[in-house]
């Protein structure tokens, strides 16, 4: 009767449909393409951050040279590379490079640590990793010189060095990075190269370029060179504090950034028993950046973006690029790059600052001011544009079309088209956007009284995406080693975004509360803490078991011959069930249900990137309770049916790709499985329509 039931039920899910919605005005930015292949760059130092550029064809081939040996341990993604001169770049001359796998040359630093540093990587874009890199040079961390930026794959990507006392030439044939989780399959290989010589000149040539999307540019730093767009000038406060009064705030056009600077009456405090804020907001078509520069125990940058929603009600929510904040003396400086606006033509700004917690300002230049950008980069420079002499960072952003990542003008948008009727959603595309690994946005909890003011809704309660429906999300997978079905990646990443919503921020009664969580990634349970799944669902995805761990983290534990214990973690993005901790977290078991567990304290890491060792920390359900209070959902409390559903965001103009369409309508079905089989029947996940 149950297997009856079961397939009458799935029956009905495939009457239902996820539900198309026209992109509109989520398009931020149209697709814009690599269009250098067959070019030469030439970029000619005029001072000690300004290059005149020169474009031009070159239809002969790239040459190669020596290969560099390959790469062996995935935490080095670089070769540390002398150089035959002195070279002149970003104010120092330098006498090695960092020629990276990534296709850029850095310079006291290699560009990223090792793979991890890469790995997921869920709000990365183009755009993100472009201002990135030109924040990076603004603050005097990172100088890069870049002829192609893009993810690659270090067993097919081979790179080639030239030097002579005249040029040092480095060459990459470089492939994309793609694994059954991540990225997409490449669309070739790229032939390009970079040329120093030691008058300080920078040459990027171009054979055949199978990518579309990438970064290319010269990040030397911040110009002085600086056009004023906006100035307040603000007499003495009389009552305000010295170091937190405002006496001149200036909006300049630093080329490829905007920079406010903010003059105080008194030198910014290094150090403050109360906290001082600087503050800048800035924004563009009703999204923007709350830029900070916050004083206590010690002086530090704090960014986070804001969204306007129907209400005028200002919500925190990601970022689409990267700023930059700095303090010197009475000044206090904010870097914004133009590629973060959403109207490249336009902005409102303003500048205040506050002592400790509270909301009113100390000073401030009064309410928004709207200024026009004349010189416009919507995707930074124009390089294939001509012969220009050009300040500052200068680079261009090659991409796919670009969608704010964030979920809450997404879901706002939506709910202009369909009814508020979801407990839980995700966005999806049919086509490809700026995400350089198919990863979607961060995600987190949020309370139920936040639904109305993030996303329009009273009723949503968790929303993710918006994400691609790329190769990750189709119904088989195969990873190398194995075969997965019905959409076993697809369900591995809605499930964890939904199961967000209670999980993971359980404290613990001990030393460390928060050794329950990932140290660096919270909402997720640590890679050192025993959370098995109670009930697994692998016979739903593959024919044979594999190791099941939370969906929200932790791990599993396997007993050794020798007496030891070892984790075990699932293949890389595959369902996996819900542990006991997430069940009480979702009010489907009463803390008499909740064995005892444990996590792995004091492990040392070893050369081959594990860790060993460590001390056994038993944690029971009482521990729990101690530094939580009560169960909250409590079993009779909990929710046990919720409605789903996931939108198809397609292109203006056209109809949703049925092949998408039809994916999108089979993860809802298995999403209904999985539940079901995760929770033994506790809950429901069903299509909203």
């Amino acid at each position: 009767m149950r297997l009856r039931y079961l397939h009458l039920q799935l029956i009905a899910l495939s009457l239902r449909a996820a539900t198309p919605i026209p992109v509109g005005p989520l398009l931020q930015h149209k697709a814009h393409y690599f269009d250098l292949q067959h070019h030469r760059l030439r970029f000619v130092p005029r001072g000690e951050a300004a290059y005149n550029l020169n474009t031009s064809l070159w239809p002969r081939t790239v040459e190669r040279g020596t290969q560099l040996p390959k790469l062996t341990d995935p935490r080095i993604l670089n070769w540390r590379t002398p150089l035959p001169f002195s070279f002149p770049f970003a104010g120092r001359n330098w006498n090695e490079v960092y020629v990276n796998l990534d296709g850029n040359l850095t310079f006291g630093a290699p560009e990223w640590a090792g793979e991890g540093d890469r790995d997921t990587w869920p709000d990365g874009t183009m755009r993100l990793l472009a201002s990135t890199f030109d924040t990076g040079a603004v603050m005097g961390q990172r100088r890069v010189i870049a002829p192609f930026w893009g993810i690659n794959a270090s067993e097919t990507t081979r790179v080639f060095v030239r030097s002579s006392r005249a040029a040092f030439i480095v060459t990459w044939q470089a492939v994309r990075l793609h694994t059954a989780r991540l990225a997409y399959p490449p669309l070739g290989e790229n032939l390009f190269e970079v040329r120093l010589t030691r008058d300080g000149a920078i040459e990027f040539r171009y054979g055949e370029m199978a990518e579309k999307d990438g970064v290319v540019g010269v990040f030397c730093g911040a110009t002085s060179i600086g056009k004023p767009l906006d100035r307040v000038d603000l007499p003495p406060a009389p009552n305000a504090d010295a170091t937190l009064n405002i006496r001149r705030a200036v909006l300049e056009d630093r080329g490829a950034d905007l920079r406010f600077s903010l003059t105080l009456a008194a030198s910014v405090p290094s150090r403050s028993d109360r906290l001082r804020r600087y503050r800048v907001i800035a924004m563009s078509d009703g999204e923007g950046y709350a830029m900070h520069w916050e004083v206590a125990d010690t002086g530090k940058p704090r960014t986070f973006c804001i969204v306007m929603n129907p209400r005028d009600e200002a919500a925190a929510t990601d970022c689409s690029a990267r700023t930059a904040e700095l303090a010197n003396e009475n000044t206090v400086d904010f870097y914004l790059p133009k590629i973060a606006l959403k109207n490249p033509a336009k902005l409102e700004w303003k500048a205040e600052t506050a002592l400790g917690e509270t909301p009113s300002p100390g000073t401030s230049t009064g309410d928004l001011r709207s200024v026009t950008i004349a010189t416009t980069l919507e995707f930074g420079i124009r390089l294939a544009a001509g012969e220009r002499s050009i300040p500052g960072n200068l680079y261009e952003v090659f991409a796919y079309p670009f969608l704010s990542k964030a979920r809450m003008p997404t879901f706002q948008e939506i709910y202009k088209h369909a009814p508020r009727e979801d407990d839980m959603a995700v966005a999806v595309t049919d086509f490809r956007i700026d995400d350089i690994h198919d990863q979607g946005a961060s995600n987190g909890a949020y309370s139920p009284e936040e639904g109305n003011l993030l996303f329009n809704s009273a009723k949503l309660q968790q929303a993710s995406g918006p994400i691609y429906l790329g190769p990750e999300f189709d119904e088989t997978v195969h990873d190398g080693d194995h075969v997965y079905r019905n959409y076993a990646l697809a369900i591995g990443y809605v499930a964890h975004e939904m199961v967000h919503h209670w999980c993971s921020s359980l404290k613990w009664k001990g030393d460390d509360p928060s050794a329950l969580l990932d140290a660096v990634n919270h909402y997720h349970w640590s890679p050192f803490l025993y959370a098995p799944a109670v009930y697994p669902v692998w016979k739903l995805f593959a024919d044979a078991p594999y190791p099941e761990e939370s969906v929200m983290g932790g791990m599993n534990a396997e007993k050794l011959p020798d007496g030891h214990t070892t984790s075990r973690i699932a293949p890389p993005g595959v369902a996996t069930g819900l542990s006991a901790l997430d069940l009480y977290s979702m009010g489907l078991i009463g803390p008499d249900e909740v064995p005892d567990t444990f996590f792995i304290a004091n492990s040392v890491p070893s050369p081959d990137g594990n860790r060993h060792g460590g001390d056994k920390v038993d944690v029971t359900i009482a521990d729990i309770i101690a530094a939580n209070g009560a169960q909250k959902p409590a079993p009779k409390d909990a929710q046990r049916h919720f409605q789903f559903q996931i939108y198809v965001l397609h292109e203006d103009g056209r109809p949703p790709a049925p092949a998408k369409l039809a994916e999108a309508r089979g993860i809802e079905q298995m999403l209904s499985r999985y539940f079901e089989v995760a929770t033994d029947g506790r809950m429901t996940v069903v299509p909203t329509r």
